[in-house]
């Protein structure tokens, strides 16, 4: 930081160590940083942890030149950890709906080549899962509904459990511990590519218990 002629740090959250230390690194270099984060009032705290949020948050944010809100909770929690509004600047999340809605708008033989891509039968109802397999995405809902949903129709489905993370172990173990032969798991998929998947599925669904700043 001395020494690459930087006006300004721009740290995207403080739940890692190195955003941490690139904030006392700026400051000690005389560089102004600014702060984004996804934090708001609503996220549970408990213990210990809620006993020192206030008091920790205030003396970070007090080291942050400017802090920037991508909505109004996020902008409501800043505040209550004692910035004030001067150092509030609201920069929003976005999503380009345009670019979505045309690369997802398939040809009938365009979803059919897809559909083959992933090894997902054009004749089946087709339901897509696209998210981290992290507990709080609650990817094993989907697998218990697709055996529930299984026991109580006769119509053939397929379920795309796009994604990777922690329990995708678990999640292709209980698959093959109930013979669920109608699950795909493609892997990641490039934001590139999301858009194609998801015009080439019938439905899509996300379970998970929280989603502080979903976008569509």
């Amino acid at each position: 930081m001395h020494s690459g002629q930087y006006d300004v740090v721009w740290l995207h959250g403080h739940n890692y160590a190195a955003n941490l230390i690139a904030l006392l690194a700026a400051k000690t270099a005389g560089l102004h940083v600014l702060m984004r984060g996804e934090t708001h009032l609503g996220l549970p705290r408990k213990g210990v942890k809620a006993a020192l949020r206030v008091p920790s948050m205030r003396v970070l944010y007090g080291l942050c030149d400017r802090v920037l809100a991508i909505g109004s909770a996020n902008a409501a929690f800043y505040r209550a950890m004692g910035v004030p509004d001067r150092k509030i600047f609201v920069v929003p999340y976005s999503v380009d709906n345009e670019r979505f809605a045309q690369a997802a708008t398939l040809t009938e033989s365009q979803k059919a080549v897809l559909r083959k891509q992933y090894r997902v039968p054009i004749d089946q109802l087709s339901i897509l899962y696209a998210a981290k397999f992290t507990p709080r995405k609650r990817p094993m809902d989907m697998l218990q509904a697709a055996v529930r949903l299984r026991g109580r129709t006769e119509r053939p489905f397929s379920l795309i459990m796009a994604g990777s993370g922690e329990l995708e172990l678990e999640l292709r173990t209980f698959c093959a511990e109930n013979s669920l032969d109608n699950v795909v798991f493609p892997g990641f998929i490039n934001q590139s590519e999301l858009p194609r998947l998801y015009g080439a599925s019938d439905i899509f669904v996300l379970p998970s218990e929280d989603e502080p700043w979903a976008l569509r």
